[in-house]
Parts: C-alpha cells; sequence; structure tokens
C-alpha cells in the first residue's frame, strides 16, 4: 500500500504541466527553425544545448535550494525557463539560441532534481519505486500531451511559444501551494 505524503500529489501535477512544456517545445522550436532555412545540424545543436543547462543545473540545484529553499529555487528555475522559451522567439542569432537554450535548460533542470530529490525525501523506501513511476509518468503524460500545442497553435506565429512559457508558469504553482511542506536540504 502506498501512502500518499504531502507533496506527491502537487508535484506529480508540476511534472505533468513540465512535461507538456517540454514535450511541446522541442518539436516547436525545431520546427520554427527549419522555418528559417536553418541546418539540422544547427537544430540538433541548440536541441543539444537544453540538455547541457539540465546537466550543468544539477550540480548547482542542491547548494541553490539551501540557500534560498526547494521551492524558491524551482519555482525561480520555472519562471527562467518560461521567460527563455518566449526570448528564443524573438532572436535569429546562433549564439544567442544556444545561450537561450542553456539557460532555459538550467532552469527546467532545478525543476527535475530538485522535485525527484523532493520525492526521495517524503517517501519511504519502501513506497519509493511506485512514487518515482508516479512522476515519470506524470512527465511522461505532459510529454505525450505537449506536441497538441502545435497542433492546435501552430509554429509560425509567437503564440505557442507564450503558451508554453505559460504551461512553465502552470507548474510552479503547486510547488508554491507547498512552500510550508517542503523538506529541509541537508
Amino acid at each position: 500500500m502506498l501512502t500518499i505524503a504531502p507533496g506527491l500529489f502537487m508535484i506529480t501535477l508540476s511534472a505533468i504541466a513540465l512535461g507538456a512544456a517540454f514535450g511541446g517545445y522541442l518539436p516547436l522550436m525545431a520546427l520554427w527553425m527549419e522555418t528559417l532555412e536553418i541546418s539540422f545540424q544547427r537544430i540538433g545543436i541548440v536541441s543539444g544545448t537544453t540538455a547541457i543547462g539540465i546537466v550543468f543545473s544539477a550540480y548547482y540545484a542542491p547548494r541553490l535550494a539551501r540557500r534560498f529553499g526547494n521551492v524558491i529555487t524551482i519555482n525561480l528555475g520555472l519562471l527562467l525557463a518560461a521567460i527563455m522559451s518566449v526570448a528564443f522567439r524573438y532572436t535569429e542569432v546562433f549564439g544567442l539560441w544556444l545561450a537561450i537554450r542553456f539557460i532555459g535548460g538550467m532552469g527546467l533542470g532545478l525543476h527535475w532534481v530538485l522535485t525527484e530529490a523532493w520525492l526521495a525525501r517524503i517517501v519511504s523506501d519502501k513506497g519509493r519505486t511506485k512514487v518515482m513511476a508516479i512522476y515519470a509518468s506524470a512527465i511522461g503524460i505532459g510529454f505525450a500531451v505537449g506536441p497538441v500545442i502545435i497542433w492546435v497553435f501552430g509554429f509560425m506565429t509567437v503564440i505557442p511559444f507564450y503558451v508554453i512559457a505559460a504551461l512553465l508558469i502552470l507548474a510552479a504553482l503547486p510547488i508554491y501551494m507547498l512552500r510550508n511542506d517542503e523538506p529541509q536540504m541537508s
């Protein structure tokens, strides 16, 4: 039997919104860059920069959380990722795209690293596998829903970029609601 720890439901909701934003953003970015006749290789490099930012954030996330708390750190990361998602659409400079995607990846990474660590702290060893499966499923559901943004809003205008940003802000709300229940960083 799985005991529902405070935070599991809200973190799961946040993970769905984050997954939807990320699942929509990757193809959106690539499709839009393709309309600018950017090469496949450059699109791949820009896309990969996001992953580098995510990995980079894993190193700093615990330090930031100890200093500012999980809720503030996660939500500032989501806000940063939202701003970078919109900023990406307003430039056509390759170097800026790399910087924007790296910074956006760091923002996304703060959510992933800290919410997984949060779940690991609030769940017993016996229930951890089930909880992490729920968390991974939530992100997966979001990934599956994300491309619908392109189907509904297209990819030629700024609107889907703002929708992605709105989803990232939406992902911050359940985390904010946990501000009185966050575990202490050791």
